[in-house]
Formats: structure tokens, C-alpha cells, sequence
């Protein structure tokens, strides 16, 4: 079957490794490990991690393997599903795993197995899906730059004069405002003596 799910996410071993924890701190540090999760400080994860439930182990693999599948789904960037939709890929994964119907499914699953499933993921997953995929979901931002038609710009918008920076000459480098006025003058006297006599 190629859609199977069974030992996808969790081999035996460490399922079996689980199996022997008795305490929720260490069942929880365990599971975490198993999934490759982060500890249960992001509220994806520990809502992952609230699934585990005293299925087999080979019940637990699928159970795993089914809800990060759909958690992969609904809560990644791109992901447009809402809640009918991801509900019915939910049902979709469990079919495929209460049926037996080789090649096209593998019963794993007893109907008492999968009224408890539905009931624990309908009431801990499907009810507040909206608000998970609001806080989970990576909020993808979008920036619009306007630009003028046919390739026309105007020109930037000067600088207030609030930010203008005062230009100052060093001492000595240029004549006084005074001396430049009195040369101005001379030169103005000396072009209309000059033009007196022609």
C-alpha cells in the first residue's frame, strides 16, 4: 500500500522505548524526540504531543504518522484548507487505515479505535483548527511597490530645510563679506569709468 502511514514517523524500538515510560514528563520528552519536535514550549508541538493514547504500538505509529500528516497540512505557509476540507482528508487517512483492503488499505484500526480517534481529534484538533492555523501559521507578508505609468518618474521630493546642513568656510581661506562688497564695488566703478570714456 503505498499510502500507509504505519512506522512512517516512529519505528518500533522507540515506541516500544515509550511504552515503558510511566511518568507524563518523560512520556512527553520521549515523544518529542520521536516526532524530531522542539520540547513542548511551542503550542504546535504540544498539541502533537497530547495524541499519544494506549493504542498498540503499531495503532500509536499510524495515529502519529496520520495527525502530523494533517498538522503538516493545515498549518504550513501555503496551506488554503479549511476546516471541511481538512476534515474529510482526516477521514480519508483513517479510512485507509480501519479498511482492510489490500493494496488500497490496511486495517489497523478497530471501529471502537476509530470512534475514540475521531471523537479525541474532532474536540482537541478540528474545534479550535481556526485559531491554530492564526497563531501557527507563518503570517506571509506582502509588499506592493507603485510605480508611475510608462516608465515616467518624478523626481524625489527635496530635503526639508530642517535638515539642511550649514556650510561654513574655514577662517582666512576667503575674503570677508565686507571686502567682498567694497571689491565689487571698485569693479563696478572701474567698468562704468571705463565705459565713460568710449
Amino acid at each position: 500500500m503505498t499510502d500507509a502511514i504505519v512506522w512512517k514517523h516512529a519505528t518500533e524500538s522507540e515506541l516500544a522505548r515509550l511504552a515503558e515510560r510511566h511518568s507524563l514528563a518523560e512520556c512527553s520528552s520521549d515523544l518529542a524526540a520521536i516526532m524530531r519536535l522542539e520540547p513542548a514550549t511551542n503550542e504546535k508541538h504540544a498539541l502533537l504531543l497530547n495524541l499519544h493514547r494506549g493504542f498498540s504500538l503499531r495503532q500509536t505509529s499510524v495515529l502519529l504518522g496520520i495527525c502530523q500528516t494533517l498538522m503538516e497540512r493545515d498549518l504550513s505557509t501555503s496551506s488554503a484548507t479549511d476546516t471541511g476540507s481538512s476534515y474529510a482528508f482526516f477521514q480519508s487517512l483513517l479510512l485507509a487505515h480501519s479498511v482492510e483492503r489490500s493494496p488500497k488499505s490496511v486495517q489497523v484500526f478497530s471501529p471502537r479505535d476509530v470512534t475514540e480517534i475521531v471523537d479525541f481529534v474532532a474536540h482537541s484538533y478540528f474545534r479550535p483548527l481556526p485559531l491554530y492555523k492564526a497563531l501557527c501559521t507563518p503570517f506571509a507578508h506582502t509588499f506592493l511597490a507603485q510605480a508611475a505609468m510608462n516608465g515616467v518618474q518624478a523626481p524625489p521630493w527635496p530635503r526639508p530645510l530642517s535638515e539642511a546642513v550649514q556650510h561654513s568656510e574655514p577662517a582666512g581661506a576667503s575674503p570677508s563679506s565686507s571686502e567682498a562688497v567694497e571689491a565689487v564695488n571698485a569693479a563696478a566703478e572701474n567698468a562704468h569709468a571705463e565705459a565713460e570714456r568710449t
